[in-house]
């Protein structure tokens, strides 16, 4: 009877054992995983709000260029008309203030398709950058938007609604 009762605790404790270390090899594959598909040059721990203000950003640089400021239209501030200090003046556009001192290569894309019409419900407003249209994904069927209920710069991927 001893060694049934042996047997059945080495067997669990091999069971856990096995289950641990399966579950530490799938966490460290995993976080592997997930850095492997951050742009490079993003900190690290962004939220996924950081990350797309993170992305964002670099695709103005990319736009407009390093070391020039971006300015929107002081009436739509979704629209990125500008780059660098031939903008202004300040009645018709605002700088924008990068939030991320190091950019690299973003994950978003211009786009030449008319979003003005499109209907995305009553607070999002398609980001507009020089003309473009700025899509979140490769299908080319979510839009980065603002929110312009927010007191804040907030973004955001949808989809136009039918």
């Amino acid at each position: 009877m001893k060694t049934k009762r042996n047997i059945r605790i080495v067997s669990v404790v091999l069971i856990v054992t096995i289950v641990a270390i399966s579950g530490i090899a799938l966490s460290i594959s995993g976080a592997a995983t997930a850095q492997a598909t951050h742009p490079v040059g993003m900190p690290p721990g962004l939220t996924q709000e950081g990350q797309l203000l993170w992305n964002f950003e670099s695709l103005l640089k990319s736009k407009f260029g390093a070391g020039k400021t971006p300015w929107t239209s002081t009436f739509d501030t979704s629209d990125f008309v500008c780059g660098g200090e031939s903008c202004g003046p300040l009645s018709k556009e605002d700088p924008y203030f990068y939030t991320f001192s190091h950019l690299g290569k973003s994950d978003l894309t211009l786009v030449k398709t008319k979003v003005q019409g499109m209907n995305f419900g009553n607070y999002p407003v398609p980001v507009v950058v020089d003309g473009f249209a700025v899509v979140c994904n490769m299908h080319q069927h979510l839009f980065l938007v603002r929110f312009s209920d927010a007191a804040n710069f907030s973004l955001s991927c949808v989809p136009p609604i039918p």
